[in-house]
């Protein structure tokens, strides 16, 4: 699944990445047999259920609170957790392509020596014991080549894992596989010139998402119990949200980014975040427990020292809903989840006040300026050394690749701007007495490939550094309920456009997400109300 428009076979890049390619290609398969499935099959969420064992079936769809809680209590061991979600991982990867690399060997290692370790004491190393993760592949593997999806790095091979990969292997977690991304990591789609693209597990004519995308689509297709990503626009909480799964960006300066490679470090106007994604609420805290009960601040320098704190939220908060952004509305799938979620949350005695989108024209200028402040020279550099062709994704989003360095005062100007925000959306909150605001992930759910174009529902809570975090609704998209309006008026340019490309028939069966967000560095806030939130809203 490489890019339509590349001549692959003139490129002088492409032996290295070829001999890459296989070395890796073969850690992603052997262990169950060949998928059979038809090209046109939509839908391939259900496909492992055909190729696993019925105790198989059971691990990879239990939680990752559940399997910890097992393997502690000795009712499952370890290595056959990982056995398990390794093989689910390749029936993914063979209908979705999502992984860049299959670590089975090192991971069955790993696990033999925390059961042989624990049927000796009858205790845990720590409490992620056995349980099988998966990262991000620019999430620095030690011994591994970490290529963070440019052709140019194929062979760089990392000489220590990055902290965070540290602390949950410290923390008992077993590191069994690395998953795909997008070149540069700036796009919202999922593609590259070294692994192809991942698809969506619930409609493969759409997009999972990006940057974090294969962990996406691995989640969605119960291939991990948790997965790593990173966020700096939506980069987590895109393809959780598209593949129906949870996905939080934390407040910046929480988590470690260290080892997180990157072209072009040093940007800070908008602090790029790491941590999970996950098919449960109550898994998204068992990891930040674990991650911040290890004091990740004493091996990272740029940390704030703080550690999980037990929230006091009462029974029932008060819900600020954006409806939309302002600039472009939301298509008829979400404004119907919306909806839907407003009227449970209501009916289940929680307070839902209106809440109306500040800045979000300007918000989206702020943060490409801010990303592409060297005018992307640091990513043009890297792929102009391999001289690989550009994603389309890319291409689209080639605007922001001036070349042209903005100056200090330019970046001075966007912080004041950016600080002054923050500062209208906290008062805001205060005198509406919002907890949390409930809103859109995205205009629309998935979108078709090619077509992720508009960012703003995600990229401003990275430019306000507010905890944000997404979840299913439990409605698909629905072509006989989701209908277009022969009368609908667009509100600018971008909305005129999102709407005329919108198509219900091509969404079909594409999950409904919203996000919740709430006040900076009340991450467990944001958690545990989600923990209270979603079952009403999907049940």
């Amino acid at each position: 699944m490489l890019t339509e428009d590349l001549d692959l076979y003139n490129s002088t890049w492409l032996p290295k990445v070829e001999a890459y390619r296989a070395k890796t290609g073969a850690t992603l398969k052997g262990l169950v047999p060949e998928v059979d499935v038809a090209e046109d099959t939509l839908d391939v969420t259900t496909v492992p259920n055909s190729y696993l064992s019925k105790e198989e079936l059971e691990i990879t769809t239990s939680t990752a609170t559940k399997l910890v809680e097992d393997i502690a209590a000795g009712k499952l061991t370890s290595e056959e957790v990982v056995r398990a979600f390794a093989k689910r991982a390749q029936i993914a990867h063979q209908v979705v392509n999502c992984c860049a690399e299959l670590l089975f060997d090192e991971a069955i290692i790993r696990a033999k020596e925390l059961d042989s370790y624990f049927k000796s004491t009858g205790k845990t190393v720590g409490p992620l014991h056995g349980l099988p993760i998966s990262t991000k592949e620019h999430i620095a593997t030690k011994g591994h080549i970490t290529h963070a999806s440019y052709a140019a790095w194929v062979e760089h091979e990392e000489p220590e894992d990055a902290i965070t990969l540290q602390i949950l292997k410290a923390a008992g977690a077993v590191h069994f596989a690395r998953t795909n991304e997008p070149l540069s990591l700036m796009v919202g789609e999922t593609e590259n010139n070294i692994h192809g693209r991942t698809v969506n597990p619930y409609n493969r004519k759409l997009t999972c998402g990006g940057s974090s995308g294969g962990e996406g689509a691995l989640i969605g297709m119960r291939g991990t119990p948790i997965g790593i990503g990173t966020d700096i626009g939506g980069s987590i909480r895109i393809p959780a949200a598209f593949c129906g799964g949870y996905g939080i960006k934390m407040t910046s300066l929480r988590m470690s980014l260290v080892g997180s490679i990157l072209p072009g470090p040093g940007q800070e106007t908008i602090i790029c975040t790491m941590a999970p994604l996950t098919n449960s609420p109550l898994d998204t805290e068992l990891y930040l427990k674990a991650y911040l009960g290890a004091k990740p601040w004493e091996l990272d320098a740029s940390l704030v020292p703080l550690p999980w704190r037990e929230p006091d939220l009462s029974e029932k908060f008060t819900i600020g809903i954006m409806y939309d952004d302002g600039v472009v509305k939301t298509l008829p799938p979400i404004t119907r989840g919306i909806k839907y979620a407003e009227d449970k949350l209501k009916r289940a005695g929680f307070t839902v006040v209106p809440f109306p989108p500040i800045g979000t024209t300007e918000i989206p200028k702020m943060a490409y300026a801010s990303w592409f402040a060297d005018g992307g020279k640091a990513q043009l550099e890297v792929i102009g050394k391999s001289g690989e062709p550009y994603i389309i994704p890319l291409k689209k989003a080639k605007a922001a690749f001036t070349g042209q360095s903005i100056d200090a005062a330019a970046v001075w100007e966007i912080n004041d701007a950016r600080d002054k925000l923050r500062q209208v959306y906290k008062a805001q909150m205060k005198s509406l007495g919002v907890d949390f605001v409930l809103c859109p992930m995205y205009p629309g759910p998935a979108a078709p490939i090619h077509e992720m174009l508009y960012g703003t529902y995600t990229i401003m809570w990275n430019v306000l550094d507010m905890p944000a975090m997404v979840f299913p609704t439990g409605l698909k998209a629905d072509p006989e309920i989701d209908i277009k309006d022969p009368e609908y008026s667009p509100i600018s340019p971008p909305d005129a456009s999102e709407y005329e490309r919108y198509n219900p028939e091509t969404v079909k069966g594409a999950p409904i997400p919203l996000q919740l967000v709430g006040p900076r560095y009340m991450d467990e806030w944001v958690v545990r109300a989600v923990q209270k939130i979603a079952p009403v809203v999907q049940g």
